[in-house]
């Protein structure tokens, strides 16, 4: 009985199913189904959530002027100015040419000797010194060395070319003519050379030989027979050095001293518009602490004045406009403030090996006002003047230069005004469905902000980053003046001590949010000041840091009617 009745209703069962199959068949299909328009629709639509510090503001090409040492960032620029050249600085010493003053000569002595010494057994020597009473001669006198200088000798040279020539004559069968040139140092560190004659000439190479004339350099030259003993034969006829010779390095002796050694310092035009093309013309700037320096480079044994006082061609001025405000300077970065210590006549030290020029170092005097008035131009010209005292003893090089570098170093701890950025990015909301009427939008932004600069942001969008801008967004909560980037809390120096928040809900129109909605590209631009004090009429320098940063997060929430069957 129980199993019949199982089976009754399982039939029974099956029946039903079918039945609601059946049924089932003759309605839509899924996709077939109308969605009507939803109203009151409310979304929300991400539009920005990052971080940027100060250094984001800038393009990659101004940072390259940026140095960054710890959580300082500062403004650097530098450029080296060429005070004088070689030619300069010998004929500043009465040359007429670096030819003639790294060319050296002496009389020769066998001219006064009646053009002939005989040469004995023992030889003749001849010494060189830079003070001829300072040696014994033999037969021969002690010779000067002398360029074309009329106001000193040689004490040092080396030499890249030239040769020591003696002329001989009159020598017997079978004997040799020696020369040695001793005291002196070689390229290879040997103190002498040896050569002997042909043909009535004897030559020694000078290349690379240094003649100290403190070591009293001294030829050596005698006859020897075929078993080498040195015998009295023959004549000296002439002892030179030939007229190629050139030296790389020379000191000069001053006996006397020497008046008048100076020349004139070119006009160089040092272009300090620096910040141009981060704040625009009629922009204000003020600067706490900036430096800006002159490096420089005396490769000369001796010390040497820059008189840079508009009396001299016009001395070092900045120039702003039609304006030009005269620069001084000090020997303290810590004294630019202080008048007394500020003057246009700077004394360079003198070099002490020819290896290395001596360094200078002065500071601009009130730099921070030079730089705030905006020159584009800083004007270097002035007159260089060296003191040479009785027995002073100087060195050359022959490719001296005296140089100058210029250096501003601007650190971010300033107060602007017109600082303009615009950023961009490729912008798809892919919002899918279709807004068939837009009852409200408000655009909603917050800032939290750690940098010490106010600013606001609009927005410009546009088809593409190249394309046609379709509309724009100003991001001010409604409020005309209202600024969302509002700076962070400072101290009386301009120091942050406390982050700032600003939240802000802007309306939007029906053109704008379409715009938004549908652009694929969004210009994002800036417009900033940073100012310590705003009740003053300047801006009060603030100090930016490298790790200060600024939080935007910002949407769109958006209420409307959405028509998901829409094929427009």
């Amino acid at each position: 009985m129980k199993k019949n009745n199982l089976s009754s209703r399982s039939f029974s069962s099956a029946i039903l199913i079918t039945s609601l199959m059946l049924s089932t068949s003759c309605g839509p299909e899924i996709d077939e189904i109308v969605v009507p328009p939803i109203e009151d629709y409310s979304i929300g639509i991400p539009i920005l959530n990052g971080g940027l510090g100060f250094s984001d503001l800038l393009t990659e090409e101004q940072m390259e002027d940026v140095t960054i040492n710890g959580d300082t960032m500062s403004f650097s620029f530098s450029d080296t100015l060429e005070i004088a050249t070689t030619e300069d600085l010998v004929q500043a010493f009465g040359s007429s040419s670096t030819d003639d003053f790294f060319s050296v000569d002496f009389p020769d002595p066998i001219d006064g000797l009646g053009g002939s010494v005989p040469i004995p057994a023992e030889g003749v020597t001849l010494q060189f010194a830079k003070d001829a009473s300072d040696c014994t001669p033999s037969v021969l006198p002690c010779i000067e060395l002398a360029n074309d200088v009329a106001d000193a000798t040689v004490s040092y040279i080396r030499y890249m070319s030239g040769n020591l020539v003696v002329g001989y004559n009159s020598l017997g069968a079978n004997e040799t003519f020696n020369l040695v040139l001793s005291n002196i140092t070689t390229s290879s560190g040997q103190s002498s050379i040896s050569a002997t004659g042909v043909n009535g000439l004897a030559q020694i190479d000078l290349t690379g030989v240094e003649f100290e004339m403190s070591e009293t350099p001294t030829v050596t030259m005698n006859v020897t027979n075929a078993s080498g003993t040195p015998v009295a034969s023959g004549n000296l006829s002439r002892i030179t050095f030939s007229s190629d010779n050139e030296a790389d390095r020379v000191k000069l002796f001053f006996p006397n001293g020497m008046a008048d050694a100076g020349f004139d310092i070119p006009i160089e035009d040092i272009d300090t518009d620096y910040l141009s093309d981060i704040f625009p013309e009629g922009a204000q700037l003020t600067f706490r602490d900036p430096m800006i320096s002159f490096d420089f480079d005396n490769p000369l044994g001796t010390a040497v004045q820059f008189d840079l006082s508009e009396a001299q061609n016009g001395g070092v001025v900045a120039i702003v406009g039609s304006d030009e405000i005269p620069v001084s300077f000090t020997e303290s970065a810590a004294d630019t403030g202080n008048v007394s210590s500020c003057s246009q006549i700077i004394d360079v030290v003198p070099a002490t090996d020819f290896e290395q020029p001596s360094n200078t170092l002065r500071y601009m005097c009130d730099a921070g006002n030079i730089l705030s008035q905006r020159p584009t131009i800083v004007r270097f010209t002035g007159a260089a003047t060296y003191e040479i005292n009785n027995g002073d003893e100087i060195f050359f090089s022959n490719n001296d230069k005296v140089t100058a570098i210029f250096s501003t170093k601007i650190p971010i701890y300033m107060g602007f005004t017109g600082m303009n950025f615009t950023s961009g990015s490729d912008l798809d909301l892919d919002f899918s469905s279709e807004i068939e009427e837009i009852n409200t939008a408000v655009l909603r932004s917050q800032v939290n902000n750690g940098i010490p600069i106010d600013g606001t942001l609009k927005f410009v969008m546009k088809e593409s980053e190249f394309g046609i801008a379709t509309d724009s967004i100003i991001v001010n909560g409604g409020v005309e003046g209202a600024n969302l980037i509002q700076s962070a809390e400072v101290n009386s120096d301009g120091v942050v001590i406390g982050e700032s928040e600003q939240y802000l809900e802007t309306p939007l129109n029906e053109g704008q949010v379409r715009a938004l909605l549908n652009a694929g590209y969004l210009d994002i631009s800036f417009g900033l000041k940073a100012d310590a004090n705003p009740d003053t009429e300047v801006p009060e320098p603030v100090f930016i840091s490298n790790s200060q940063s600024m939080d935007i997060k910002m949407g769109m929430l958006l209420n409307g009617t959405i028509n998901f069957e829409s094929d427009n």
